[in-house]
C-alpha cells in the first residue's frame, strides 16, 4: 500500500480531502462574509481536523479565489468543447482540479496529484485530463491570460506544463483502461441477465475490425509464507526486527498532502525590496552626458578633373580682373594717393565715431548700473519700512488681543462668581419654584373643579330639557289622531298601467265618446 493512501483515523484520504475543499469552496458567498471569516467558520464544521489537512484546504481555497480570473477561461473552454460529457454541477470540482494542475502541480508533485485524480470518478476525469494537458488549450487561453499576467511568466508556465505532458498521457491511458474494465463488467452483467430470457436471433453484420482495448495484467496469487522460528534465523534476527520497526511505522502511518509553498522561507520583504529597487532604477532619470565631438582627421583632399578645371577657371577669372585693373590705370593715368588719403580720413572718422559711441554707451551703462543700485537700495528701504509697519501693526494687534483676553478673562471670572452665587441660591430658588408650581397646581385643580361643576350643571340641565322633550313627544303620540285621506280626482292611481288616467280625464273622455256616438247615430239616420 502507498504510504499516502494509508487508512488513518487522523488524516483524510484523497477523496475526503477533495470533498472537504469542495464543501468549503461551494458554501462561500461573496457578499455575506469575508474569505477569512468564511474559512474559519467552514473549517470548524468540516472533516479536516488535523493541522496539515486544514493547511491544504486553506491553501486550495485561497488559491482558487486568487486565480479566479486565470482559471475562468479554462473552465469556459472546457464546457464549450466538452458540453456533452461534463456536467454543469461539477464546475467547482473542475475549477479546483484545474488550479492544482496548472498552478500547484510543481508544489504538489505528480504522484499525489495522480492519487487525487484517481480518487474521483473516472468518467468525469477522462475528459478533463486530456483537455488540461493539451497544448492547444494553453494556446487558446494565452490571449485571455496575457491581459493579467506577464509575457515572460506565460512562457515559463508553458515550458513547465510541457514537462508534465507525458505523465498526463499515462494518467489518461490509465483512466481509459479503468473505463474499459467497467464497460466489460457491465456488458458481462447485461449478457448474463439476458441469457436467462429469450435469446435474440442472429443478425448478419460485417466485421468491425478495431484495435482491442488493453487489458489489465493478470495478478498472480501471493507467495506462500516462509516464516521460520527465531533460532533458525540466527542471532541477528532480533537486531533486524528492531531496525524494521521504524520502517513499519513509517509505512503504516498516513502522510498528509502538503504543498511545498508552505515549507518555503518567507522572503516576501526581500522580494518586495528588490522589486521596488528595480522599479526605482527604471523610473529614475539619469541623463547621459554627451561627449564633445573630436577633431576631424586630416583627410587628404582628392581632386578630380572637374574640381581641377573649376579651380583653374576661378584663377583665370581673377587674373583677368587684375589685368583689366592695370589696363584701366595705364589708360586713365590716375594716381590713387588722393583716394588713399580720403579712405584713411574716412576710416579715422569712423573710428572716432565708433569710439564716441562706445564711450557714451559705457557712460549709459554706468548710469544704468547706478540707477539699478539706487533702485535696489530704495526697494530694500521700502521693504524695511513695510516690515517696521507690519511689526508695529502686529504689536498693536497683539496688545489688543491681550486686552481682549484680559477683558474676557475678567468677564469669565465675574460670570464664574455669578454662577457660584447662583449655585448658592439654587435651593431657595428650587423651593420657590416648587411653591409656585404647587400654587399653580392648586389653582388649576380649583379651576378644573369649577369647570367640572359647571359641566355637570350644564349636563343636568340638558338632560332635564331632553327628558321634557321626550315626555312631550310621548304625550303627542298617545293622543288619538283622525286620519282623513283627501281624494284628488285630477291625480292618477299610479299603478303602472298603460291606460291609467285620472277621474276627471275619464269623465271627459266618456263625455267625448258619448257625443261621438250620438253624432254617428245621427249620421246613420
Amino acid at each position: 500500500m502507498d504510504p499516502v493512501l494509508g487508512t488513518s483515523s487522523q488524516y483524510l484520504g484523497p477523496k475526503q480531502l477533495i470533498h472537504a475543499c469542495l464543501q468549503v469552496q461551494g458554501s462561500f458567498r461573496q457578499g455575506r462574509l469575508t474569505p477569512d471569516a468564511h474559512l474559519e467558520e467552514a473549517l470548524q464544521s468540516s472533516q479536516a481536523n488535523t493541522r496539515e489537512d486544514q493547511e491544504f484546504v486553506t491553501e486550495v481555497f485561497t488559491g482558487v479565489l486568487r486565480y479566479k480570473k486565470f482559471l475562468q477561461p479554462v473552465i469556459d473552454l472546457l464546457y464549450a468543447r466538452h458540453s456533452g460529457s461534463v456536467l454543469r454541477g461539477d464546475r467547482e470540482l473542475y475549477r479546483l482540479l484545474a488550479y492544482l494542475a496548472l498552478v500547484r502541480l510543481d508544489d504538489l508533485g505528480f504522484k499525489q496529484f495522480r492519487m487525487l485524480i484517481l480518487s474521483q470518478d473516472a468518467i468525469r476525469m477522462v475528459a478533463f485530463i486530456p483537455f488540461i494537458s493539451d497544448p492547444a488549450t494553453l494556446a487558446h487561453c494565452h490571449g485571455a491570460w496575457s491581459t493579467i499576467l506577464d509575457h515572460q511568466y506565460l512562457e515559463d508556465f508553458a515550458q513547465s506544463q510541457a514537462t508534465w505532458h507525458p505523465m498526463m498521457q499515462n494518467l489518461t491511458a490509465e483512466l481509459q483502461r479503468r473505463i474499459g474494465i467497467r464497460a466489460d463488467q457491465k456488458a458481462k452483467l447485461q449478457g448474463g441477465s439476458a441469457a436467462t430470457g429469450k435469446r435474440p436471433s442472429t443478425i448478419a453484420k460485417p466485421f468491425q475490425l478495431s484495435v482491442s482495448m488493453p487489458r489489465a495484467p493478470k495478478i498472480s496469487s501471493s507467495p506462500k509464507a516462509r516464516y521460520v522460528s527465531a533460532p533458525v534465523l540466527g542471532p541477528g534476527f532480533e537486531s533486524r526486527r528492531s531496525n524494521a520497526n521504524p520502517a513499519m511505522r513509517l509505512h503504516t502511518e498516513c502522510r498528509p498532502f502538503t504543498l511545498h509553498a508552505v515549507q518555503r522561507p518567507a522572503n516576501l520583504d526581500k522580494v518586495k525590496a528588490e522589486v521596488e529597487a528595480e522599479q526605482s532604477r527604471m523610473l529614475t532619470l539619469r541623463p547621459v552626458i554627451s561627449k564633445p565631438p573630436g577633431t576631424p582627421p586630416n583627410a587628404e583632399v582628392r581632386l578630380n578633373a572637374a574640381a581641377i578645371l573649376r579651380e583653374d577657371a576661378v584663377y583665370c577669372k581673377r587674373q583677368q580682373l587684375e589685368a583689366e585693373a592695370i589696363r584701366r590705370f595705364e589708360q586713365e593715368l590716375r594716381d590713387t594717393a588722393a583716394f588713399d588719403r580720403w579712405q584713411a580720413d574716412a576710416m579715422a572718422s569712423d573710428r572716432a565715431v565708433r569710439a564716441e559711441e562706445i564711450r557714451l554707451r559705457i557712460i549709459e551703462m554706468a548710469e544704468a548700473q547706478d540707477a539699478a543700485i539706487r533702485a535696489r537700495q530704495a526697494k530694500i528701504q521700502e521693504h524695511l519700512k513695510l516690515g517696521h509697519c507690519v511689526k508695529a501693526e502686529s504689536r498693536t494687534l497683539e496688545d489688543e488681543r491681550q486686552k481682549q483676553k484680559l477683558a474676557l478673562q475678567a468677564a469669565y471670572e465675574v460670570h464664574a462668581k455669578q454662577i457660584k452665587q447662583d449655585r448658592a441660591l439654587v435651593d431657595a430658588a428650587a423651593a420657590k419654584i416648587v411653591e409656585q408650581r404647587h400654587a399653580q397646581a392648586e389653582a388649576m385643580r380649583k379651576q378644573e373643579a369649577e369647570l367640572e361643576a359647571k359641566a355637570a350643571h350644564e349636563r343636568a340641565a340638558e338632560e332635564a330639557h331632553r327628558r321634557d322633550i321626550i315626555l312631550q313627544l310621548r304625550a303627542i303620540e298617545k293622543v288619538p289622531r283622525q286620519r282623513v285621506m283627501v281624494y284628488d280626482p285630477t291625480e292618477t292611481a299610479h299603478h303602472g298601467l298603460l291606460e291609467e288616467m285620472s277621474l276627471v280625464e275619464l269623465q271627459a273622455r266618456l263625455e267625448q265618446a258619448k257625443m261621438q256616438q250620438k253624432e254617428e247615430e245621427e249620421h246613420q239616420r
